[in-house]
């Protein structure tokens, strides 16, 4: 049985939420586990993290609602708002704010936007030629 659209978004919603609160925590540490720190720089998970939020956000949008230049560009902006807060409150917690680490969260998200993008309209390309397909069986009967 297939989820309804509504439940689909609360899922997604409740994702994303979680993800953030654990992108928010893991960014404020005020010691970061010898496990996840990264020899030199972070920058790859600084980008790879924003990636995914973008994407996650692009995604739960799309439920229903197709994902214009405009809305794009609208979370572009949430994501690098973000990015840019989650900088400065680095720095009452001891952790220092990086503009390169900023510059590495919009790339991320820059990214995670191109790849829904490219997923979208490979699934349109695939929809159309499905739908193609059909109308020409169709025509033949």
């Amino acid at each position: 049985m297939a989820m309804s659209s509504t439940k689909f978004r609360r899922a997604l919603s409740v994702t994303i939420a979680g993800y953030w609160l654990l992108m928010f925590l893991a960014t404020h540490l005020t010691r970061v586990p010898a496990a996840v720190e990264a020899e030199g720089s972070d920058k790859w998970f600084h980008f790879g993290g924003y990636a995914v939020l973008a994407l996650l956000l692009a995604v739960r949008r799309a439920v229903g609602v197709p994902v214009t230049w405009r809305a794009a560009l609208g979370l572009m902006g949430v994501v690098a708002l973000y990015g840019m807060i989650d900088e400065i409150t680095q720095i009452p917690v001891g952790r220092d704010a990086d503009i390169a680490d900023w510059y590495a969260d919009v790339a991320g998200a820059a990214i995670g936007l191109a790849v829904f993008g490219i997923l979208t309209a490979v699934k349109g390309r695939f929809a159309a030629r499905g739908r193609g397909s059909h109308d020409q069986r169709m025509q033949r009967r």
